[in-house]
């Protein structure tokens, strides 16, 4: 592996992106973090679907990829690593893109207790949108959910409108209605502890369910 001239103190990272057929996809969104917030970095891969990275050794970070409005942990795929990845040496990562999972969708926008969707929302769905018109096969589920504040039925209403409302602004741009589904799960399936902001903030969410592709 080329060391790039990295110093003692780094390490050389190199992460290839691929698709289920292993073919690289390139200009995909990296993002790489340390846990202790000290390095931060964000590109493209390049034409075979690669990024390499210079990083100080031995720190944990976090690898992620994005594409069409999908945020995808690229250690999820690491064997034996569960959370960030600690680099104490060179190293090389591939990450295979699957569909066929549930993801997060991020930057989508609501005001407290409402479902009209803000503005700043629309390039994502607008993303996500294409995604349903460039791939014919593609059926998902839009899955809504709340944290714990307030009334267990009214939290399930509100992610149900929520879910809807994302449903018909993509039946908007065009989207075939029985490719798409929406339910909302309300103060279900917490992925945090609803014990604090941070983890609440968590909860809310709007998760993308690929039901075929």
């Amino acid at each position: 592996m080329n060391n790039l001239n990295a110093k003692e103190t780094e390490a050389v990272l190199i992460g290839i992106v691929t698709d289920k057929n292993k073919i690289p996809e390139k200009n995909i969104v990296y993002i790489i973090k340390s846990e202790d917030k000290t390095y931060n970095k964000k590109g493209l891969t390049d034409e075979d679907g690669k990024f390499t990275l210079i990083v100080p050794k031995g720190k944990k970070y976090n690898v992620k990829v994005t594409k069409m409005g999908f945020e995808y942990d690229f250690t999820s795929q690491v064997p034996n690593v569960k959370g960030p990845l600690e680099i104490v040496q060179n190293y090389m990562m591939t990450f295979t893109m699957d569909f066929r999972r549930t993801y997060k969708l991020e930057n989508i926008y609501f005001d407290p207790n409402k479902w009209d969707i803000k503005i700043e929302s629309q390039p994502t769905l607008d993303s996500l949108a294409n995604t349903f018109v460039t791939n014919p096969m593609f059926v998902a589920e839009i899955a809504g959910y709340t944290d714990n504040i307030g009334d267990d039925l009214d939290n399930l209403r509100l992610s149900q409108r929520r879910a809807n409302a994302i449903r018909d602004y993509l039946l908007s741009k065009g989207v075939d209605p029985i490719r798409v589904y929406a339910k909302g799960y309300g103060e279900n399936y917490p992925i945090a502890s609803n014990e604090t902001q941070e983890g609440r903030s968590k909860n809310r969410r709007t998760e993308v369910k690929v039901m075929f592709e």
